[in-house]
Formats: structure tokens, C-alpha cells, sequence
């Protein structure tokens, strides 16, 4: 059984998507199909729950990194993200992109950039999380 997607469902389920967002999907449905994502409605399901999350419902592109010493806290912190970033930490990096992308995804948190292949530095920041785009 494969799931036909329709502009209405999928506003439904987003219904502050950004019109590209709503668009990609309609449009890449043999692609979504093939690979298993339409299969059920639970893989649908999973796929719009983890795509909603990276993407604050599909509004966000690409993620920002302007985030404030408590958002650093809540996404990277200590138990929370393999950079453990610490509050002194997070303080200095509030405010300033390109140094929290290195630290949490480039060379500055060694596990997370080998895992995403960033072996350079400015990697954690090129390759910052895009949403579905990229």
C-alpha cells in the first residue's frame, strides 16, 4: 500500500509550511516512494515527525546558530548532545554562529564530526543543518 500525498494533507499536518516545502513534497513522491517512505502510514508518519522537528513544522531552511547561552544549553548541553557544552561555554558562544556550528558539529566535538565526515575547519558551520534542502 502506498500513500498518495495531497496539498491539502500535507497543510493539514503543516500548516505553516513554507510553499516550497509543501511543493518538494508533492513533487518528489516517486522519490519518497521508492524509498519506502510512502510504503505505510507509520514510515509517513516517522518521516513527517522527525522532518517537523528539524524544521519547526517545515518554516526553517537552514538552521541559524544564533541562539542564546539557555537555547545552547537546552540543544547541546551537558546530557543533551555529545558536545556537552558547558554554561561558561554557552555564554560565550550565545550570539555567535560560526564558532557554536565548530564546536558542537565541526572539529571542536571530535565523535560528531567524524560521524558527519567535517574534517576541516569551517565544516561544522558549512554543513549545518539544512532541513530538507541540500
Amino acid at each position: 500500500m502506498s500513500i498518495k500525498l495531497t496539498e491539502g494533507d500535507l497543510r493539514r499536518v503543516f500548516p505553516h509550511a513554507r510553499e516550497t516545502y509543501i511543493k518538494a513534497l508533492l513533487n518528489e513522491q516517486p522519490f519518497l516512494e521508492k524509498n519506502g517512505i510512502l510504503a505505510s502510514p507509520l514510515r509517513w508518519c516517522h518521516f513527517c515527525a522527525q522532518i517537523g522537528h528539524e524544521t519547526n513544522g517545515l518554516q526553517i531552511v537552514r538552521e541559524d546558530m544564533r541562539y542564546s547561552a539557555k537555547r545552547i544549553m537546552q540543544i547541546f548541553g551537558l546530557g543533551r548532545h555529545s558536545a556537552r557544552v558547558m554554561w561558561g561555554e554557552a555564554a560565550r558562544l550565545a550570539g555567535k554562529p560560526y564558532d557554536l556550528a565548530e564546536r558542537v558539529y565541526g572539529l571542536g566535538n571530535t565523535s560528531m564530526a567524524r560521524r558527519l565526515g567535517n574534517t576541516k575547519s569551517g565544516d561544522g558551520y558549512n554543513f549545518r543543518g539544512w532541513g530538507l534542502a541540500r
